[in-house]
């Protein structure tokens, strides 16, 4: 089994193949293909397309940039240093949404990266909290 493979059994947990294929946009015969790393006819490995790769990370809710190294398509040493801490999807977004607004920018050190996600991380539990508050108080 690739490595490959072997992440995306862990990350589709106890979804089944086919459900999981479907939330994808695959047929569960091929994603079953992907998670063994070969072509049972033939033997060859399979390797995804970056695309297929994109909507395996959309459905699982991973990065991309991590499928993208596990499939060989990315050299490790290539990627971002390793001092800088690595990012869920949402980190990610948080982060790219910070970039882009003129009055939060930083110099893009990891901790101010740390930092600026324990924020978000604060504000979503606060938030979290006033829904369940709103929820119980409509019944």
């Amino acid at each position: 089994m690739s490595r490959l493979g072997e992440y995306l059994i862990k990350a589709r947990g106890k979804l089944s193949q086919r459900e999981a294929a479907k939330r994808i946009g695959i047929s569960h015969t091929y994603l079953g293909k992907i998670e063994n790393g070969k072509d049972p006819r033939t033997g060859k490995e399979i390797k995804p397309t970056p695309e297929t790769l994109k909507l395996i990370s959309k459905a699982y809710q991973c990065d991309y940039e991590e499928l993208m190294i596990k499939a060989g398509y990315i050299d490790e040493s290539e990627t971002s240093n390793s001092e800088s801490p690595k990012l869920t999807q949402y980190q990610r977004k948080i982060y790219e949404w910070a970039k882009s607004h003129d009055g939060l920018f930083f110099d893009s050190k990891p901790e101010d990266v740390e930092e600026l996600i324990e924020e978000f991380e604060v504000v979503y539990e606060l938030f979290k909290k006033r829904k369940e508050r709103e929820k119980k108080q409509n019944k």
